[in-house]
């Protein structure tokens, strides 16, 4: 199995050297676009398109820009880069588009989906406001449909191309942010509403699991 060769868009344009999805020496072509998961501007231990492998040779084009600037998946499926590569006239005829967003829009979020509790409850739902998460969610598939119709428009380079995602795993609330050596790099995400609303330690894992299920 071979690690795929990750350019960013900016490359390809420029005409960077190895930066060709044309060239015949790629059996796969894929484009990537997505949140943090996918951004040129982490550590690479931290960018997803750096971890996959395949059995031939492929080139895997991200359009994906570090975290802080693409917090929405609606924001995402405005990327002008995106279209670009869509399409006819700038793009390539891609075999697969990867698609990393919906994470960012939940943390974005959170503060106004768990609700403050005096009680313990059993339900990991009566802890949310169910209106505003089901606002979330919404708003996630309305990017992940706009992105969907980017591809199958008029004068697209990969109408019906399969586009593939990935889910999140489960979070373990606490004060811990991510950090890269002594550097303290973003987060923690969940835990501060967790606190903020009150909510009883022990209900932390219920609640966290419930809403990346959802």
């Amino acid at each position: 199995m071979m690690r795929a060769h990750v350019v960013p868009w900016d490359n390809v344009e420029s005409g960077e050297n190895d930066s060709d999805p044309n060239d015949s020496l790629y059996d796969n072509r894929i484009l990537a676009e997505g949140d943090s998961w996918f951004s040129m501007g982490g550590i690479p231990t931290s960018n997803l398109l750096f971890s996959m492998r395949f059995k031939k040779f492929t080139i895997i084009v991200n359009c994906a820009r570090p975290g802080d600037t693409i917090r929405k998946m609606g924001r995402i499926a405005k990327n002008p880069n995106l279209k670009k590569a869509m399409s006819r006239s700038h793009g390539y005829t891609w075999d697969a588009i990867l698609l990393s967003g919906g994470g960012n829009d939940l943390i974005d979020d959170v503060d106004r989906i768990i609700r403050k509790f005096t009680s313990i409850e059993s339900d990991p739902a009566l802890y949310c406001n169910q209106d505003e998460l089901d606002r979330t969610l919404q708003s996630v598939e309305k990017g992940y449909r706009k992105i969907i119709d980017l591809r199958d428009a008029a004068g697209s380079s990969c109408k019906g191309k399969p586009v593939i995602t990935h889910t999140y795993d489960w979070m373990t609330p606490r004060d811990s942010p991510s950090r890269f050596f002594p550097f303290r790099l973003m987060g923690p995400w969940i835990y501060p509403a967790l606190v903020a609303a009150n909510l009883p330690e022990s209900q932390w894992n219920a609640v966290s699991d419930y809403l990346v299920d959802a």
